[in-house]
């Protein structure tokens, strides 16, 4: 909200990932559960703004280009990155050489840091004010009920993320495989972004997003029955689909509701629903259902979260309120 107000993003972008890096290396040092959980804290803090803003940034030089559809054209770069890293340290994460991965996580996000510094900033026609952004979910009652189909369907991100590999360890996978599963969601999911403009200008907005989240739910419940890891690997498509739907058409949506002057701050809600609330919710959830019947368990909690949240987004997306994006440019 401060960096919508000030106009600040760049600069906003460019410290939280800087204290981001800090933050991570600590982690070399720290030793004990009450430092490690503080540190943990304080890089969940510094973190949160970095998605939310760089949306924001590269919504906002789309729209001044009149081409605000080819967002996924960008994002698609995101999914470039993930499959290029997931692959080259998927060894590590099952490996003895786990520290790597916390100076690598480092360096990345220092480099992204200094080229945060480098991106054009915005500049709202109308500045807000602090007293209209308390309130923005008062005056947007369906925004509020997309949110909390969003916090539904972040549930199960937030278990797939960190119980994916308990997953792959429970069925014996090995290393590079695991790697090869995170590499090719990034993969399909990037061939997927290039083609984000066109499904939606064809589709819809509303119907590419609603379809994508609907294809996450049959994921979990073949995850019950999977026992090789290799069969894995083309579940992931589903996933991509998915993301497609969260990380494009979802965006969109929530910018179509608030608007360039609140642009970090809704999509700072949406990345709260998503991957804040919701994701902390169901990894608590899953951690109970893990210690009391294994990780088949998981599973249908998130199928049935996955179901619920479905079913709130499909009222919360319907009539005039969800348009589909503008097709004006190229």
């Amino acid at each position: 909200m401060l960096s919508d107000l000030y106009q600040v993003r760049r600069r906003v972008l460019a410290i939280s990932n800087l204290a981001v890096g800090l933050t991570a290396l600590s982690l070399v040092w720290l030793d004990g559960f009450v430092p490690l959980l503080v540190a943990m804290v304080l890089l969940a803090v510094f973190r949160a703004p970095s998605s939310p803003l760089a949306d924001a940034l590269a919504l906002e030089y789309l729209e001044r280009q009149g081409r605000r559809q080819a967002y996924g054209q960008l994002r698609l770069w995101g999914s470039i990155g993930f499959a290029v890293t997931s692959l080259a340290t998927g060894a590590l994460v099952l490996g003895a050489d786990l520290v790597w991965l916390v100076y690598l996580y480092a360096a990345s996000v220092f480099a992204l840091a200094l080229v945060s510094l480098t991106l054009p900033e915005g500049r709202a026609e109308r500045r807000p004010t602090l007293a209209a952004g308390r309130d923005v979910l008062r005056e947007h009652p369906r925004l509020f009920v997309f949110l909390f189909g969003m916090a539904l369907v972040g549930m199960t991100l937030g278990i797939v993320n960190s119980y994916q590999i308990v997953y792959l360890d429970d069925i014996h996978a090995p290393g590079w495989v695991s790697g090869l599963v995170f590499a090719a969601t990034g993969i399909v999911e990037a061939g997927l972004m290039q083609l984000g403009g066109p499904l939606i200008r064809r589709w819809g907005l509303r119907s590419v997003f609603l379809a994508g989240v609907a294809l996450m739910v049959p994921r979990w419940v073949l995850y019950v029955f999977i026992d090789d890891p290799l069969w894995v690997v083309p579940t992931q498509l589903l996933h991509s689909i998915g993301m497609l739907s969260l990380l494009v058409a979802g965006v969109l949506l929530v910018d179509q509701q608030l608007g360039g002057r609140w642009r970090a701050t809704s999509q700072t809600l949406y990345q709260a629903a998503l991957q804040g609330v919701g994701s902390a919710f169901g990894l608590v959830l899953a951690g109970v259902l893990y210690e009391w019947s294994g990780i088949d368990m998981v599973w249908w909690a998130c199928a049935v979260a996955g179901s619920l949240g479905l079913l709130v987004l499909i009222w919360a997306t319907r009539g005039a309120p969800m348009r589909t994006i503008e097709t004006r440019g190229s």
